[in-house]
């Protein structure tokens, strides 16, 4: 028979891990750590624009701001409508003589009259002087003789008109010195008589023509201011 003494014996060999226990209620929520002592990071890159948002409501109208700069100049627009005719502007200097332009066609050439007298009893046997001016522009009439020079050869008219008061009239019309033409009158005591002649003639430069009391036996020829003896004459042709 073996015995036991009173020494205890070795440990055994560990026994195997046993099954989880179930997990065990919440600790309580720990203090906040240290910062860490690694050195800050870079910033990280842009991100990608998001989506467009909704138009927004208008906002308020704000106050009216300063004027800006003036702006560049800016292109010509184009021509308008034309304005009202303007209020005419004082004369302006005189110019400078222009050039002489060229010669133009040759005009027709003219000549004419209408002469008359204001005065009576104008002298017998010499020319008639017409010396009341209506029309005499080309001056082929000369009222200091009572001659008619023609300076334009042609086919002329020539009238004449008397008034006669206080005796009878014998009045004649002469080309140069020879008469073409007379006209007499009868007086009539108490009246103012009236008397005319007209002749055609064809006229060669120098050739005169005038009116003319032959004598003096027959001179009732009377003119005052509002009752006129009158010459005229004109070129038909030439």
């Amino acid at each position: 028979k073996k015995s036991f003494g009173s020494e205890p014996g070795k440990s055994g060999s560990p026994g195997r891990d046993g099954e989880p226990g179930a997990m065990g209620p919440p600790g309580l929520k720990g203090q906040s750590g240290s910062p860490g002592i690694g050195i800050p990071g870079k910033p990280g890159e842009n991100g990608a624009p998001g989506d467009t948002g909704p138009v927004g409501s208008p906002g308020v109208t704000g106050q009216k701001g300063e004027p800006g700069a003036k702006g560049p100049t800016g292109y010509t627009g184009a021509t308008g409508p034309m304005g009202p005719t303007g209020a005419q502007g004082p004369r302006g200097f005189q110019g400078e003589r222009g050039a002489t332009g060229e010669k133009g066609v040759p005009g027709t050439p003219m000549s004419a009259f209408t002469v008359s007298i204001l005065t009576p009893y104008p002298p017998s046997g010499t020319p008639i002087k017409f010396d009341h001016i209506v029309y005499n522009s080309d001056h082929h009439y000369d009222p200091e003789t009572g001659l008619f020079t023609c300076q334009v050869p042609g086919i002329y008219y020539f009238s004449y008109s008397m008034h006669v008061n206080g005796a009878n009239a014998l009045v004649a019309l002469y080309k140069n010195s020879d008469p073409v033409m007379f006209t007499y009158d009868e007086y009539n005591k108490g009246f103012l008589d009236q008397m005319s002649g007209s002749v055609v003639l064809h006229l060669n430069e120098q050739d005169t023509v005038y009116v003319q009391v032959p004598d003096d036996e027959a001179n009732g020829v009377f003119a005052a201011d509002n009752v006129h003896c009158s010459f005229s004459g004109f070129l038909i042709t030439n």
